[in-house]
This record gives C-alpha cells, structure tokens and sequence, in this order.
C-alpha cells in the first residue's frame, strides 16, 4: 500500500493560490500578502479570496486610501473618524464586521 502523502503546508497552497491569480510579473505587495495570510489563518482559503475581490474594489490595496467624497479609509474602507492605519487591525475589524453583518466575506460579496 502506498501512502497517501501529508497535505501541503497552509503557506504553500497560500502561496501558489495567490501566484494562480496574478496575471502578469509585478512587484510583490506585501500588504496584500499579509492581510491575505491573516484572513486564510482566521477564517480559510474562500474567505481569504472574498476578502481580496472586496479589498481591491474597495481600495486597489492601498492601505491609508481615502475616498475625498465619503471619507471612508483604509483598505476595506471603514467610515469612522478614528483612522487605525495598521493593517492588522483594519484587518481585525473588517473580520468582526462581514462576521457579524453577513457572516463572512463571500456572503458580503454575493450581496
């Protein structure tokens, strides 16, 4: 009998899903990378993929964007004064957020 080989490390598949999605050679935004990781090690590979359709529609990745007409900021762009530009805890709140709104990012995005 031959073994079946372990899964791949969550960083790998992490790795090679966002590798699939580029479509042409570009610098590597390390934002994205890693509210992407953060996204995957909190709530899985589909949300992660949501959260990146959203985040680049919202913000192109731009982690203090501000929309001059809203005044909405950051990369999910949050419309409260106190601006929080770390993206660990933007990254936080928009969690708690399509949690609590639309139980997760592909709900969100299917609305």
């Amino acid at each position: 009998m031959i073994p079946v080989p372990p899964p791949p490390h969550p960083d790998i598949v992490y790795d090679l899903h966002i590798q699939e999605k580029t479509e042409y050679p570009r610098k590597v935004n390390t934002t994205r990378n890693r509210v992407l990781k953060f996204i995957y090690d909190e709530r899985g590979l589909r949300e992660a993929e949501c959260a990146d359709e959203i985040v680049h529609a919202e913000s192109r990745w731009r982690e203090r964007a501000v929309n001059k007409v809203s005044g909405a900021w950051g990369l999910f762009q949050f419309m409260n004064e106190t601006k929080r530009w770390n993206i660990y805890r933007q990254t936080e709140l928009a969690i708690k957020y399509a949690v609590h709104r639309n139980d997760g990012f592909c709900n969100a995005l299917s609305e």
